[in-house]
């Protein structure tokens, strides 16, 4: 092949523009990919289900599962001790989850042994991955340098890097969820032979989505419905074969080993009936006092959930339609329903985690707006409202925690983004009242949004506290004594009453140190202040003795006290904790710190 200079030139050119057009997505994958291993680096024993040793999270359930795959023995649902347990245990052999999550964790671990934190490296850079496809997906519906904002907006969501960093679902489905969407469009716009290949892509994205979350089937099922409605019958049969073959090798694989025709698992009635009878909280997997009722009846192969759980909504009408209400506001609401983990503690344990600033209430009003402009040009925007609706209803039919949201979330941004890019024109044409008047409406429904108190239950201290422990006792069985030590005397700050712990620092020798004379009179000086009403000279004198004494546990005591006095219940309990890790033999600070946590 020959080249004169106008053809290198303009292959030059080219192949300049394409790196141009690259470029912000290379940097958005970087970004998030450096925020989520900031993060990871730095991660605390809390939210590792390693340390925290609960056979009931599902973290376990997903390890252990793939540990069995990965040495080619079948899952024992029993060796969790989850309640489900019983029931997986009349149809052993029928995979009692969706099976692809624990697969692929399995794959990693042929891959690389049993290192977890190999796992939790993949699924952020899975993590980062789908920040560049939302931005691939958002330039579809919005311009380029806003695309970019929602792709850097998802790079800092908070929630999304806490649940990448953990052995569940949500980190790798929104992934594959984003891939879905992205494909789908492109289908939708392509011709001929790349209009095929762009529905097989998004047929196997759909059928992917399935074996993560069974109930994605709804919104797979308007999907394709969807990309009928904009393209030729050839890419929708292409789509619904590639969507249908890997669901259809699950079901044989389950209905030949149970001797009778199964679907993809076997968890789907006992999750259907714990999130709908009339007592159900809907945003727990806990189990209700009608299901404990049902239970104690007869034994569990003498039971249908499914028919019990239609007759106690027949029963109920009212109820159930008050629950499935609930659970639709609980869907969006701005805080993070905890579950097994909860977001809200690991900020707590992880200051890392504060990277990923961006929170679901700030996104809330933002993605509200938008989707009421997007109503002027709904056919552009109905693969969009498909999915929020689509998924959002199939979480709604069994119960809502905030991880089964995550999904939603880069829809949401893309929302978002329309609203943003509406305002920059009001703002590029002057109009000066509208643009401050929708910011002014934005920022007051944001701040009316933000949690006011962090929810932390008293299973996540207790699981908190089992952790540092564990890594506490790891720890000191390596020969490192003075970490230990820290570990130990930080379970005690997130559980007061954990004698074991107490008992170990105790045998390591631990004493807290005795306060020196300058320190006891700017705590004295202190508290006279308070006594005078001088709130601000007083915690200056005790930020003092902070300062100089940051390992004494009688400064932070006294700053507690000043913090409550003055209204500052945040700053009261931190002090507080600060001082029971200084001192956790202190009984006196121990049971301070329980009443301000009441």
């Amino acid at each position: 092949m020959r080249w004169d200079a106008k053809g290198f030139i303009a292959e030059s050119d080219s192949l300049c523009r394409t790196m141009r057009q690259r470029l912000p997505h290379l940097l958005v994958f970087a970004f998030a990919l450096t925020v989520r291993l900031y993060y990871l680096a730095g991660i605390e024993a809390y939210p590792r289900f390693e340390h925290i040793r609960n056979r009931l999270d599902d973290q376990v359930v997903f390890h252990l599962w793939a540990q069995a795959t990965a040495a080619g023995e079948r899952f024992d649902y029993s060796e969790t001790g989850h309640e489900f347990a019983k029931w997986a245990a009349l149809d052993p052999e029928v995979y009692p989850q969706a099976p692809l999550y624990p697969f692929f964790v399995a794959t990693l671990y042929r891959i690389f042994g049993a290192h977890l934190d190999a796992v939790r490296v993949v699924q952020m850079v899975l993590g980062a991955v789908a920040c560049v496809i939302l931005v691939l997906l958002a330039e579809r519906f919005l311009r380029r340098r806003t695309a970019v904002a929602c792709g850097m907006g998802l790079a800092l969501f908070g929630p999304m890097i806490f649940y990448e960093g953990a052995f569940l679902r949500a980190g790798v489905f929104t992934c594959v969820g984003l891939a879905g969407l992205y494909f789908l469009v492109r289908a939708s716009e392509g011709t001929g032979r790349g209009a095929d290949g762009w529905a097989l892509a998004a047929g196997l994205a759909l059928s992917a989505g399935v074996l993560l979350r069974p109930n994605y089937l709804i919104f797979s099922a308007l999907a394709l419905a969807w990309l009928g409605w904009r393209q030729r019958r050839r890419s929708v049969v292409i789509a619904a074969g590639a969507l249908l073959l890997p669901l259809l090798a699950v079901i044989v694989v389950n209905s030949s080993r149970a001797g009778g025709l199964r679907f993809l698992s076997s968890n789907g009635p006992y999750i259907f009936f714990i999130g709908n009878v009339h007592d159900a909280v809907g945003t727990t997997a806990g189990i209700s006092p009608s299901y404990r009722r049902l239970l104690a009846s007869r034994p569990p192969e003498e039971i249908d959930l499914v028919t019990e759980a239609l007759r106690d909504i027949r029963g109920h009408p009212g109820a159930f339609l008050r629950l499935q209400w609930r659970k639709a506001v609980a869907f969006f609401s701005p805080y993070e329903i905890p579950n097994n983990l909860s977001y809200d503690m690991a900020l707590k344990t992880n200051p890392r985690l504060a990277v990923g600033f961006v929170q679901f209430y700030m996104l809330l009003p933002l993605a509200v707006a938008g989707f009421v402009l997007s109503l002027r040009q709904p056919r552009r925007h109905l693969l969009l409202y498909l999915f929020v609706g689509g998924y959002g209803m199939a979480t709604v039919a069994f119960y809502v925690l905030s991880r089964l949201r995550q999904p939603v979330v880069p829809v949401l941004l893309i929302f978002a983004g329309l609203a943003l890019e509406a305002w920059w024109r009001e703002l590029r044409h002057r109009r000066w009242s509208v643009a401050v008047s929708t910011a002014a409406a934005v920022v007051i429904a944001t701040v009316l949004l933000r949690p006011s108190v962090a929810i932390h239950r008293p299973a996540d201290y207790q699981m908190a506290a089992a952790a540092h422990f564990s890594l506490a006792q790891d720890l000191e069985g390596s020969g490192l004594s003075e970490d230990a030590r820290l570990h130990y005397a930080r379970t005690v700050v997130l559980h007061p009453d954990f004698a074991e712990a107490l008992s170990e620092l105790a045998r390591l020798g631990y004493r807290p140190r005795i306060p020196e004379p300058e320190i006891l009179a700017l705590c004295e000086e202190a508290r006279v202040a308070i006594d005078a009403g001088q709130k601000r000279k007083a915690l200056r004198l005790l930020e003092r003795a902070v300062a100089l004494a940051p390992d004494m546990s009688l400064p932070y005591h006294y700053l507690s006290n000043v913090a409550f006095l003055a209204g500052d219940s945040r700053r009261a309990i931190a002090a507080m904790e600060k001082a029971v890790e200084r001192d956790p033999y202190d009984g006196v600070l121990r049971e301070n710190l329980k009443r301000l946590r009441r």
